[in-house]
């Protein structure tokens, strides 16, 4: 697993649904990138941004341990850290307005400059992101990904989730401002009608 920014926060956000993902998918092969690590702590104490973001970020930190020790890329990897730049500056021309702060869209770039390593492919590691722009391109750098919410219709298919109690966390999801659209039980279930979010 290669847990993006977006996708920790939204485990922080919610407990009950990161402790799910934690006891299912914890013994899993992880990648954390210390640029996600650096982002949550921009964030947790960034003035001027939404307060539920900051506390996110913080309780984020704070549950990090699980996902082991970041993983950084080596200053004499030229060729790598030239990729990151390069994604960078797509994720910005995107989504067609200036960065919010310096290390907005790091963490995805990281990702996919990584995922031109042979052996990243060879792992079949999952790409955990809300961004949908940066699943379609981690699908092209062949590296499997989804949403949160993608990821609740797979735990609902291995049994450790009810559809009806994703569709509550969904719900509040929704609620405190991590996802946009509403989500039923039957959708979730089935993984039909989850507009971009349901898709890698």
């Amino acid at each position: 697993m290669v847990y993006d920014t977006s996708a920790v926060i939204t485990l922080a956000a919610h407990p009950p649904f990161g402790e799910v993902v934690r006891a299912v998918l914890g013994h899993k092969p992880w990648i954390l990138t210390a640029v996600v690590v650096d982002e949550l702590a921009g964030l947790a104490s960034a003035k001027g941004r939404g307060r539920g973001v900051a506390e996110w970020a913080a309780t984020a930190i704070d549950e990090l341990e699980w996902l082991g020790e970041p993983q950084t890329i080596d200053d004499d990897d030229l060729e790598t850290l030239e990729l990151v730049e390069d994604w960078r500056e797509f994720f910005v021309q995107e989504s067609g307005r200036p960065e919010a702060h310096r290390n907005e869209h790091r963490g995805e770039s990281v990702t996919l400059a990584m995922a031109s390593d042979p052996a990243l492919r060879e792992a079949q590691l999952y790409f955990i992101c809300e961004d949908h722009s940066a699943r379609v391109q981690a699908a092209v750098e062949r590296l499997t990904s989804m949403s949160t919410v993608l990821l609740m219709h797979n735990l609902i298919r291995l049994g450790v989730l009810k559809p009806e109690d994703a569709e509550a966390m969904a719900t509040e999801l929704k609620a405190i401002g991590c996802y946009r659209g509403d989500y039923t039980a039957e959708e979730l279930k089935t993984g039909k009608g989850l507009g971009q979010m349901g898709k890698p």
